[in-house]
């Protein structure tokens, strides 16, 4: 996986991963705390129950918007993805091409083309979900250009 990765992605991955070691909240801090709020649920390509809460500068869907990525990004880049690996023993990055044709009587064209990476962290919490979603973002770019979003739907 190559390509342009912001450092506070870097660090959201690295705390991805380290959360795999650390002990699970409590469903009692859990509802204390509306970072860990569910902001959407859904199965990924393998029907793996997949989540993304509310969360904070570091994860979740408050982290995502500062890449200008779609719920409708992230849900098809973790249903639909080229590619599928498991980092750190708990979490997943999944990766897909975002393509923008061209279509004349009938025949379409890739007019461009950009990766879109989502990284899930797997650890459960107290409220026996996944931490979910740390990240999305746009391999190349700071933030995903808005024909991107625009071929997620």
């Amino acid at each position: 996986m190559n390509g342009t990765v912001l450092e506070s992605d870097v660090m959201a991955i690295k705390n991805a991963t380290a959360d795999a070691t650390a002990a699970p909240r409590t469903a009692m801090s859990l509802a204390a705390d509306p970072a860990y709020v569910i902001h959407s649920r859904w199965n990924d390509n393998l029907a793996k129950p997949t989540v993304i809460r509310k969360g904070t500068a570091a994860f979740g869907w408050a982290h995502v918007q500062k890449h200008s990525v779609t719920l409708n990004m992230i849900k098809k880049t973790t249903m639909f993805p080229k590619t599928r690996s498991i980092q750190g023993g708990n979490t997943i990055v999944y990766q897909t091409p975002a393509n923008e044709y061209d279509c004349w009587l009938g025949i379409c064209r890739i007019k461009r083309t950009m990766d879109v990476r989502a990284v899930v962290n797997n650890t459960r919490m107290g409220d026996g979900l996944q931490k979910g979603v740390i990240t999305t973002y746009c391999v190349g770019p700071m933030t995903c250009p808005a024909w991107v979003a625009a071929t997620a739907g």
